[in-house]
């Protein structure tokens, strides 16, 4: 999607093993995508905390 559309792409994704959520940016360019990894625990830890107590995770 970020490279049919040219566009940055940005998610999150708790990572279970390491207990972490990781912030993920894809960026298109011509030979392909360039991806960057960051860690978002604060704002992670404060949406599973959320979910929990509506119990949907």
């Amino acid at each position: 999607m970020a490279i049919t559309q040219q566009t940055v792409m940005q998610f999150e994704y708790f990572y279970p093993a390491w207990q972490r959520w990781f912030e993920n940016r894809v960026y298109p360019f011509t030979e392909g995508i360039s991806i960057t990894f960051q860690t978002s625990s604060k704002t992670g830890d404060i949406l599973l905390t959320c979910l929990r107590a509506f119990a949907v995770c």
